[in-house]
């Protein structure tokens, strides 16, 4: 959750051309002893400072997957609610993007790119910060794909809301593991990650409920 820590959690999955990372393993496999191609298609990723690449609609929507089938293309764009941006550009799916994706908002960049990283239905869906300074509408399109991609998603975010949907929690703070479990826990108790939310919204932790000792109940 602290960024210093999830980035280089998300740099360890996200594969490079290099190797995928020691030591880390998806669905039993160690990712360094993984072809790249393969890795990349395993791995759905984004990232609110993605950038968008030079060349057409079409070649951002399937940089993961060159070889996706029309069916597979459609269904991610109808997913992704790229339609109308889509009809709004004079050709289509041949529209060239200027570099980085300037001419379109950032909701349209993160559609584009949540819709290339759904491509191909990738076993590991990885989410740095994808919901970052999104317009309500995108934001809740990004919970509509966490609930319905149907492998395993990381996501790395400062947002309580998507946190309380998560499976387990690992929170990490200058690239440590300080406190990892369910959720409700984390958030109800007061370790690193309620604190971290309570300064975060300007509330103070309920202080725990003091049990009376002994003494207290005779000299009482």
């Amino acid at each position: 959750m602290e960024r210093r820590g999830d980035l280089s959690v998300s740099l360890t999955l996200e594969p490079t051309g290099e190797g995928g990372g020691d030591g880390v393993c998806l669905d039993g496999q160690d990712l360094a002893a993984v072809v790249p191609d393969d890795v990349r298609h395993a791995i759905g990723f984004v990232a609110a400072d993605l950038p968008l690449l030079r060349g057409s609609l079409r070649h951002n929507l399937t940089y993961r997957e060159p070889d996706a089938g029309p069916a597979e293309l459609e269904d991610v764009i109808e997913r992704c609610e790229l339609r109308p941006l889509m009809d709004s550009l004079a050709d289509g799916l041949e529209t060239r993007i200027t570099e980085g994706g300037r001419d379109l908002s950032t909701g349209q960049r993160q559609r584009i790119l949540l819709a290339r990283a759904l491509l191909g239905q990738p076993t590991l869906l990885l989410l740095d910060e994808a919901d970052a300074n999104l317009d309500p509408s995108t934001s809740a399109l990004v919970d509509s794909v966490l609930r319905g991609h149907l492998g395993t998603s990381l996501v790395v975010t400062h947002r309580r809301d998507r946190l309380a949907v998560a499976d387990v929690v690992w929170h990490l703070d200058a690239g440590r593991l300080v406190e990892c479990g369910p959720p409700a826990d984390l958030l109800a108790g007061d370790g690193p990650t309620a604190r971290l939310f309570a300064h975060r919204e300007g509330t103070r932790l309920r202080a725990p409920r003091r049990v009376p000792a002994a003494s207290d109940l005779v000299n009482g």
